[in-house]
């Protein structure tokens, strides 16, 4: 399980290649790479900017998989409650989140991370 790491390496595509190598099966939970709130957060915070944090395109995060020699055979938007959320805010959210999660194409774009989960390819 790669949960929240990816975005704090130099190299997150060899971190993806050397759990698949060691693996069966990876599961990587990273911050939403389509939120545009995140977008905004990266290139505004100072502490963003200080770590070099960011997020991927979903897109990218499959692709490493499947160079890494893994097949991507699952793949959702997750939880609409930004970390570091106020409270009153997030007891509301929380509340709408089961319903944001089911919502085809708002979910890609508000809920706050991406999840995936890819098995190595049998040789």
């Amino acid at each position: 399980i790669l949960r929240g790491v990816l975005h704090h390496l130099e190299d997150p595509f060899g971190a993806v290649k050397m759990a698949l190598k060691v693996a069966r099966k990876v599961i990587v939970l990273e911050p939403n790479g389509l939120n545009p709130v995140l977008k905004v957060i990266e290139k505004t915070s100072g502490y963003h900017r200080r770590h070099g944090e960011r997020s991927f395109f979903p897109a990218l995060v499959d692709s490493w998989a499947r160079a890494a020699g893994g097949e991507v055979i699952e793949r959702r938007f997750v939880i609409l409650v930004p970390f570091f959320c106020p409270d009153i805010l997030a007891r509301f959210l929380k509340k709408l989140e089961p319903y944001v999660e089911k919502m085809p194409f708002v979910r890609n774009y508000v809920c706050g991370q991406y999840l995936m989960v890819a098995e190595r390819k049998k040789a």
